[in-house]
């Protein structure tokens, strides 16, 4: 810290008398020029001292060199910069493909289980976009498919639809045993819309085969009973 030589006392006693004349009643100075050695305000004295710092020891302020949680002191300007600098700027952005764990691109092969997107599928929280292969284990859709995994723990699930077949997998279960418990496939035509109320609720019931001497009445019979049992599978309506 600068010395106060008399040019600097005199130049500070001005602005003080200029700064403290519109908040105080009487501002006075003792001695004139360069040898000004003492300021009253309203009847307190105020001297100073050449040669020395104009902050003495007892007045020092602590600047801190490094953050705290706890600290009431100012920081030092380089720190604060280091720390800001470690941030993220405001204008930056993120993509899938860069974040760590979320993209997985599946092998060329028909075999695996869980651990083909990623080993840690008995624990932690899942969110995984699959790119598939052209062959796929059985629970994954085959032909490219774009997939969808996710589930928290040792409970986890996932969803794919192949790029070039009219084909969606799903698939669920079997944690412990490291591969899918159960799986099933839905598949179609390409530009049909299907309504999950005409599919089938379950198997038709067997049907004898008529004799070919059957009577007509018979046959009747039989006809009723073969739509009855159609109705009552789900795959006419009534």
């Amino acid at each position: 810290m600068a010395y106060l030589d008399d040019k600097g006392l005199s130049h500070l006693v001005t602005k003080l008398k200029t700064m403290l004349s519109s908040c105080f009643n009487k501002v006075e100075t003792i001695g004139s020029g360069n040898a000004i050695t003492d300021v009253t305000i309203d009847g307190n004295k105020l001297t100073f001292k050449r040669n020395t710092t104009f902050a003495t020891t007892n007045n020092n302020i602590t600047v801190d060199s490094a953050l705290s949680s706890t600290s009431t002191n100012p920081v030092q300007n380089k720190v604060v910069y280091t720390a800001l600098n470690g941030k993220a700027s405001t204008t930056h952005s993120h993509n899938i493909t860069s974040l760590d764990n979320v993209s997985v691109t599946l092998k060329n092969t028909t075999t695996g289980g869980w651990s083909a997107i990623s080993d840690d599928y008995a624990k932690g929280t899942w969110l995984k976009v699959i790119k598939g292969a052209n062959y796929a284990p059985a629970w994954y859709a085959q032909k490219y498919a774009s997939g969808l995994a996710f589930g928290v723990g040792d409970i986890k699930g996932v969803l794919s639809l192949s790029n070039s077949l009219t084909k969606v997998c799903f698939a669920s279960g079997g944690i412990a045993q490291g591969t899918p418990g159960w799986y099933f496939t839905l598949t179609g035509t390409t530009e049909k819309e299907y309504s999950l109320d005409n599919i089938p609720k379950s198997k038709m019931a067997a049907q004898a085969e008529l004799s070919s001497s059957a009577s007509l009445t018979t046959v009747i019979n039989k006809v009723n009973a073969i739509i009855k049992a159609l109705k009552t599978a789900g795959i006419m309506n009534s």
